[in-house]
């Protein structure tokens, strides 16, 4: 047994690699490792040169949670043109103030989603101001792979970036 953080998008296949050699079956790892590397270049030259939208991605609703751009899911989101309104931030994942979301008016506000916890974005229609809530960009993704690093996290990156790409013709600068 070890301990396993991955870090970035190509740490998914890396992983997948190194479980591969640790239980003899490196050839079916290494072939789920060329499909991720694959997934994710494809993504990387389907989104190459769109317009970045910013967003807003929420971990928990209360209290409020969020990531900063150097967590695997802003770095998928980075690869179809998706900017972290708190990428800056020195903490990976940090408490934020509801003030901080309204006043950097994402186009976009992003959050897992499970069918028992009900809609995690809910609160933000009260901000009928925002830009996101304008444009009723208020994406859900699939808790159980946005969540977990492997390669059905790529699933829910996919869809995120094809609702993002669906936005980026329907929202003002």
């Amino acid at each position: 047994m070890w301990a396993v953080e991955i870090r970035s998008p190509a740490g998914i296949a890396a992983t997948l690699r190194r479980i591969g050699a640790a239980t003899a079956s490196r050839d079916t790892a290494e072939q789920a490792a060329q499909r991720v590397e694959q997934r994710l270049a494809a993504l990387g030259r389907r989104y190459a040169g769109a317009k970045s939208l910013d967003y807003f991605y929420q971990v928990d609703r209360r209290p409020l949670f969020t990531i900063n751009g150097d967590h695997l899911i802003s770095q998928g989101l980075a690869l179809c043109g998706g900017r972290n309104i708190f990428a800056g931030e020195p903490g990976l994942a940090f408490q934020v103030a509801h003030e901080a979301v309204i006043a950097a008016d994402p186009a976009a506000l992003l959050a897992p989603f499970t069918e028992a916890s009900g809609d995690p974005l809910i609160d933000w229609r009260q901000w009928p101001s925002m830009r996101a809530v304008r444009a009723d960009a208020l994406f859900l993704l699939p808790a159980d792979s946005i969540s977990r690093a492997t390669p059905r996290w790529l699933d829910s990156l996919e869809l995120a970036c094809t609702l993002l790409d669906g936005l980026r013709d329907r929202v003002q600068p």
